[in-house]
């Protein structure tokens, strides 16, 4: 059995979508035999509002912003999740706060069919073999 995998999207629905194919593409499945996922949808208003009272130069600034996707690890770690994603940008700049407290990180930034499947793979959270590649 392979580990359950988290995604946070909503933010960039459209990484969102890409995160999921490129993940089910990734692990070999069918179309329906598509990998145990959970996905945390966060809604684009709230992270702009936490954003618009970040300050690059005030620390403190970021914690709604932090906390916003903090929480959302939380959750896919309470749903069983032992590596997660998120398909969003800005976020990955503020990985050493946002996951400060949680029980699993992210993959590291980048393209998803490159820098998050290379660790998906080297992980083999998936199954994912070098000989079995997208």
């Amino acid at each position: 059995m392979t580990a359950k995998i988290g995604l946070i999207g909503g933010v960039g629905w459209p990484a969102t979508v890409a995160y999921y194919e490129t993940i089910c593409r990734a692990s070999g499945s069918e179309a329906i035999d598509a990998p145990d996922m959970s996905i945390e949808s966060l809604d684009m208003s709230k992270a702009l509002e936490a954003l618009g009272k970040a300050r690059a130069d005030d620390e403190d600034s970021w914690a709604a912003f932090d906390n916003y996707f903090s929480i959302a690890l939380g959750r896919l770690a309470a749903s069983g999740c032992k590596l997660a994603a998120i398909a969003s940008v800005t976020p990955h700049i503020r990985l050493p706060a946002i996951t400060r407290n949680s029980p699993i990180n992210p993959l590291v930034p980048g393209n998803p069919t490159e820098a998050n499947i290379k660790i998906i793979k080297k992980k083999e959270y998936l199954g994912i073999t070098l000989d079995n590649p997208l």
